[in-house]
């Protein structure tokens, strides 16, 4: 049963429930005139908040998404099928919820088998396990249970005016199908409720044969799909094609290790692509370097003894021997260069020549491969799964 319902905002009256009937009135002073309304004392704002701590949606209508009430939790105390230690303290459970979360539950104490259900934090669960947890405890309603819900039966025992409850006896909202008040009703009157389930299934199928029949005397459909004839012509090339397909079927030649080739196929592609790639690297590589050895030669030195002679100057021996030494070693740093120039050339050469060596017994495999898948296939892509055929001779034509 219902023990306390409260809240974090000061101004909440906390409602306490004690056993029998609870009756909730307005106050009557003897200030009160007989004109003085008994509305406004907050019944159907208790019924609103029942309601949304027993799984309701929290929309945009429901009482805790209201702006000033947005940041304040409720909470309600209920007994509830608690273990054993519990029990015997006479704990009851505590259910709080709050506008700015609307899909987070806080129950206290935690139940062990919430935490089977459990993707929040310690003690909090979703909104839909809640409802899970209220169906399966409250109901005794498991597994699949079409046009039977925990919400729609509660919805019998707390009456929401704001949805029109009152209107009807049997209904809930006006819009509640008959299929879904018809489960309900009989399983909280302890009928077979599966009846409604099945007749909720013939009533859908009803529902498509209608639209179908509706939607075949529109025009466009007959623009879309053809008609009765066309349809039929349709048919009977399929079927044609069917056993042509079944005849060279009948000669297919099944490849062994199908997609391991074709695997194969695509490997070889990829490592030609790159072998090319580096290749014109490669290439251009070759091409600056042969540039440059041509471009490598030694300075014209004899201008100097030319232009000192002319002046009639004689270069004295020191100076001699000193432009020398820099001429004989500059000469070996041109020697130097280009010698490792044309290393690199020869290594450049050697490589291009192996590549190409690679490139020829990549390109012979990759048209063995690909001569082998073009002769036949794969026996699983015509043979429906379980089936087993194999045959011989040339690969059908499925173009």
């Amino acid at each position: 049963m219902l023990r306390k319902l409260s809240s974090s905002l000061s101004t909440f009256k906390t409602l306490e429930f004690s056993n029998g009937l609870n009756i909730l009135v307005a106050d009557r002073t003897q200030a009160s005139a007989d004109t003085d309304s008994r509305n406004g004392a907050g019944k159907s704002s208790v019924v609103e908040l029942l309601h949304f701590l027993l799984g309701g949606r929290a929309d945009k209508k429901s009482l805790p998404m209201k702006p000033e009430l947005q940041g304040h939790s409720f909470s309600l105390d209920l007994d509830w099928a608690l273990p054993a230690q519990y029990q015997a303290r006479g704990t009851p459970l505590t259910v709080s919820r709050r506008g700015t979360a609307g899909n987070r539950v806080i129950l206290n104490p935690f139940l062990p088998f919430a935490a089977q259900l459990l993707l929040a934090p310690e003690g909090t669960v979703t909104n839909s396990e809640w409802q899970t947890m209220i169906e399966a405890d409250l109901f005794r309603l498991t597994g699949d249970h079409p046009c039977v819900s925990g919400r729609s039966m509660l919805s019998y025992y707390m009456r929401r005016a704001s949805a029109h409850a009152f209107n009807t006896a049997t209904r809930n909202f006006p819009m509640q199908g008959s299929t879904d008040i018809a489960g309900n009703l009989c399983y909280l009157f302890g009928l077979n409720w599966r009846i409604a389930a099945d007749y909720k299934d013939i009533t859908d199928k009803e529902e498509l044969r209608r639209k179908l029949r509706q939607a075949a005397k529109d025009p466009m459909l007959g623009r879309l799909v053809g008609n009765a004839a066309e349809l039929r012509s349709q048919v009977a090339v399929a079927e044609q094609r069917a056993a042509t397909l079944e005849r060279q079927l009948e000669r297919f030649q099944v490849v062994p290790e199908y997609e391991r080739l074709k695997a194969e196929a695509d490997r070889l592609t990829v490592q030609i692509r790159a072998e090319n790639d580096a290749d014109v690297i490669d290439r251009e590589n070759l091409t600056q370097l042969e540039g440059a050895v041509a471009e490598e030669q030694p300075p014209d030195t004899e201008y100097v003894e030319r232009a000192y002679g002319e002046l009639g100057i004689d270069l004295p021996g020191g100076v001699r021997r000193s432009y020398t030494a820099v001429k004989e070693f500059h000469d070996s740093v041109v020697r130097n260069r280009r010698y490792y120039l044309e290393s690199e050339i020869r290594t450049i050469r050697e490589r291009m020549e192996e590549r190409r060596t690679r490139l020829r017994d990549l390109d012979t495999r990759r048209a063995e491969v690909m001569l082998t898948l073009k002769r036949g296939g794969a026996l699983e892509s015509f043979v429906p799964a379980g089936g087993t055929r194999a045959g011989s001779g040339e690969r059908p034509d499925l173009a």
